[in-house]
């Protein structure tokens, strides 16, 4: 039986500009700890800004030695509840690199902290293979 309303047939998240200006702002990331200094620093602005939970992610490629993607919680500024920062980064990896999976490039996956069961599972689907958890 149909509502009468149309059946939703996409979705789309954009990051707040911020992310971007406080991933080039941050300087060189030359080991885990700077990664993982990062996404510390990104939560705590993404509570500041109130776009959603104090959760940060980024996505690194060790070969090319640089921020692949950077992703935050969304979930209050889109009322999508799967908008976890480890599913924005993840999906963003997967889109600048044009392949679900991630496993072909060297990259690490840094975040401020441990990954719940639907990130986890994401982080494992995505091919992910060197995960960072600060907290």
């Amino acid at each position: 039986m149909s509502s009468g309303a149309p059946l939703p047939v996409r979705v789309s998240f954009e990051l707040p500009a911020w992310v971007e200006c406080e991933v080039e702002a941050f300087g060189p990331l030359p080991d885990r700890a700077a990664r993982v200094a990062l996404t510390n620093r990104l939560a705590a602005r993404n509570f500041r800004e109130g776009s959603g939970g104090p959760f940060a992610a980024v996505v690194y490629d060790l070969d090319a030695d640089r921020v692949l993607s950077a992703g935050v919680n969304l979930v209050l500024a889109t009322g999508l509840s799967s908008l976890h920062a480890e599913v924005t980064a993840l999906t963003l990896a997967q889109t600048a690199l044009g392949d679900w999976d991630l496993s072909g490039a060297r990259v690490e996956l840094a975040v401020n902290w441990r990954p719940c069961a639907m990130c986890y599972g994401a982080t494992i689907w995505s091919g992910v293979r060197e995960l960072a958890i600060a907290g």
